[in-house]
């Protein structure tokens, strides 16, 4: 099959417009027009060629390796607070380390429970006012008016309803904006929340000086995430490559721990990141399974402290 009919029939299977190509190919609409009816007076060798290079890329990113979540013990922690908090109409904190599967477990619970949670991912960014017209967003809520207006339309929305709110990454938030989440989210809205962060979104909440008092005394169930276990670790990669050597389990365990301050903790997100990138490399070398060389390999480029 010529190159043309290989880009046409790949943008037809895969629900791309012609527009969409030609932005990603740095092309102007009417060049991928004419060139599919052969009426491009350019330079066809050099379209031909991105082209060739857009669908090499193309493909290979289809063959990013897609992880499936088990059932750790890090993610029976998650769900079971959030049903606490949610049954409950209760607040949760849950903290963790960075890379030990947080996110993955918010994730999981808010796909299996999509009719009755909101998940709010926050950032550094997510100041005050930015949280209400977030919020206000997400629960489909007109955004006219002042923060005022908006925060009235959350409260009364939200109350009398069977719901829980989710804010990940909790501990980049302000301190006004915890204490709007208790103040309109669980007291008004009467709404279960479930906080998650790092483990200084705790000392954040505690700290006498941040004046949480209200918070801390509302907070019925912590949860402190334990490291992930090197076990959950072999799992998620046998769940993969069932059949794969001992020593290149071995090595993805080494290589997906992660040297945080003092300690060494294996990392669900550094092993993710390294079996994607394992998985490219073998895809790229027509190979079944990894080697102990190319999980070295995936693995080098990646920050971490020496160990």
């Amino acid at each position: 099959m010529a190159l043309k009919d290989d880009f046409l029939v790949y943008l037809e299977s895969h629900g791309i417009s012609q527009s969409q190509a030609a932005k990603a190919l740095g092309y102007s609409p009417a060049v991928i027009t004419a060139y599919k009816q052969g009426t491009y007076a350019g330079r066809v060798d050099k379209l031909e060629a991105d082209i060739a290079s857009w669908l090499e890329r193309e493909l290979t990113r289809s063959t990013i390796l897609d992880i499936p979540i088990l059932e750790t013990t890090l993610l029976k922690q998650v769900s079971s607070a959030c049903d606490i908090a949610y049954e409950e109409k209760d607040i949760a904190v849950i903290v963790g380390y960075a890379g030990c599967g947080k996110s993955v477990a918010l994730r999981d619970y808010v796909r299996r429970h999509q009719d009755r949670v909101y998940y709010l991912e926050a950032n550094k960014a997510t100041s005050l006012h930015v949280l209400i017209m977030r919020l206000g967003e997400m629960l489909g809520l007109s955004l006219k008016g002042n923060a005022a207006d908006v925060t009235a339309r959350i409260g009364a929305f939200l109350k009398g309803r069977d719901t829980l709110l989710i804010v990940d990454q909790a501990d980049d938030l302000p301190d006004s904006a915890l204490e709007y989440l208790r103040q309109i989210i669980f007291d008004e809205g009467q709404t279960g929340l479930v906080l998650v962060g790092l483990t200084k979104l705790a000392g954040q909440i505690m700290n006498a000086r941040n004046d949480h008092d209200q918070l801390l005394s509302r907070v019925g169930l912590y949860v402190r995430l334990p490291a992930l276990e090197v076990e959950d670790i072999s799992r998620v990669i046998r769940n993969v490559w069932p059949s794969l050597n001992n020593e290149v389990e071995k090595t993805f365990v080494e290589k997906s721990t992660l040297r945080m301050r003092a300690e060494n903790r294996p990392s669900l997100r550094r092993l993710t990141k390294i079996m994607k990138r394992a998985n490219r490399i073998m895809y790229k070398n027509k190979l079944d399974l990894p080697t102990t060389e190319i999980v070295e390999h995936a693995a080098r480029f990646i920050m971490n402290q020496e160990l």
